[in-house]
């Protein structure tokens, strides 16, 4: 009763429409298409049928935002203490690492799908002298151990943090590893992956510039 007279009376303003049901997009989408509207759709519950994607590395502008991300996905893997957000806090601090070590090798395609691929090479043995890595491209065909030392000058904090978590003991390091790993296999699931890969990615600036209705389940 609320959305649909919304949809009804909408001839100028850009929305955002929380889908529960298709019906909606079914109904409304030619409608507001015969209006001028540019329709889009991200879909997560079902990415297959997204026209649009999203990824938020895209959006990232300073170390605030690498945080806040790194922190929201690993608190939305469910594996959390409120007791003891140790190990919460550190594997969001070693998630930012990863961001912020993909931002520095690939520069403006640091998308997440390079992110998770410097995550699964973790705690690989160092392999290199950090004097040999004269030319970038050189550097992302090693290892994350390498490319933390290789690139410390550049990012000390990103080091710090990648120091923090290599620095601690075996076991604990195991325990940091295992709750990043919930909320890369947890959270971002292969059909969310597929929305960050999608080319054509969602701009939020569309929402201003021109009449854009975004259906989002």
């Amino acid at each position: 009763s609320v959305v649909e007279a919304n949809l009804l009376h909408a001839y100028h303003q850009s929305m955002v429409v929380l889908l529960t049901k298709r019906r909606l997009l079914d109904q409304y989408g030619p409608l507001l298409k015969s209006r001028g509207y540019d329709v889009k759709v991200l879909d997560l519950v079902h990415p297959a049928r997204s026209d649009v994607g999203y990824d938020p590395m895209l959006h990232l502008r300073n170390y605030t935002d690498i945080i806040v991300l790194a922190k929201a996905l690993v608190s939305a893997s469910g594996c959390t203490s409120a007791k003891d957000p140790y190990w919460q806090i550190s594997a969001a601090d070693l998630f930012a690492a990863f961001i912020k070590l993909a931002r520095l090798l690939y520069w403006d395609w640091a998308r997440m799908d390079r992110v998770l691929k410097l995550i699964r090479k973790i705690d690989y043995p160092p392999a290199l002298d950090e004097d040999d890595c004269a030319s970038m491209s050189k550097l992302r065909t090693l290892n994350p151990v390498d490319q933390f030392v290789a690139l410390r000058k550049k990012d000390p904090q990103m080091f710090m943090s990648w120091l923090q978590y290599s620095n601690n003991a075996s076991n604990t390091k195991a325990c940091i590893q295992s709750m990043l790993f919930s909320a890369v296999n947890g959270v971002l699931t292969e059909g969310i992956q597929q929305i960050m890969a999608m080319p054509k990615q969602l701009e939020f600036t569309d929402l201003v510039n021109r009449k854009t209705v975004l259906f989002n389940r």
